[in-house]
């Protein structure tokens, strides 16, 4: 899948003081920034924010229309158009007919979840019941999905996304990027890589 954003060039702000120019970060989210240094392989990541891109604001609609869509789309989780939608989603919870039509689409088996979002018995006791993930649940999901979200946004193909979650990565200490993002540290350090490879700098 090829988004339009991808096309974009990337865009150079002003300097900093110490003339370190800085650029978006495709498919990294938002307020993702790293500085050119005049070389884009630079080995050296900052990150800033810059609430006030086009350009980023483009990259963070798109990450909320895959999660979206990862999701069962608007019909199941309701509108996910920014951080504020994600939020109010957590708070109610998430919908148990969500996290099937995630884990087909990421191509997970329960397995993948049981551990670090919520055990299989909860589950089946709060689907039978018709009830959504508790507020630490969802929280631990939709930050899983995010994960998942950005891999397809950044690979452009949901099979290349998958294959490359579940390889293991000498960059995150041999551990696959899906079980490091078992927590938020964790998964902060799977989306700078991620942020990494989009910007061309690592593998």
């Amino acid at each position: 899948m090829h988004h339009a954003w991808q096309d974009k060039p990337y865009g150079v702000v002003p300097a900093l003081p110490d003339r370190t120019a800085i650029v978006p970060i495709r498919g990294a989210g938002c307020n993702m920034l790293s500085p050119a240094l005049n070389n884009r392989r630079s080995e050296h990541i900052l990150q800033y924010a810059e609430d006030d891109s086009a350009y980023c604001r483009g990259a963070l609609m798109t990450g909320m229309t895959t999660i979206r869509d990862l999701l069962g789309g608007e019909a199941v989780v309701g509108p996910l158009r920014d951080d504020g939608d994600l939020v109010r989603l957590v708070r109610r919870g998430v919908p148990t007919s969500a996290v099937d039509h995630f884990l087909a689409a990421a191509g997970l088996s329960f397995n993948a979840i049981d551990r670090s979002v919520l055990n299989r018995r909860t589950f089946k006791r709060r689907q039978d019941a018709a009830q959504p993930l508790d507020q630490g649940e969802s929280d631990r999901l939709i930050r899983l999905v995010s994960v998942v979200a950005t891999a397809n946004d950044v690979f452009g193909d949901a099979d290349k996304a998958n294959g490359w979650l579940a390889r293991p990565s000498r960059a995150l200490d041999g551990e696959t990027p899906l079980a490091m993002a078992d927590t938020d540290r964790g998964a902060r350090a799977v989306e700078a890589l991620l942020g990494r490879i989009a910007h061309g700098i690592a593998a």
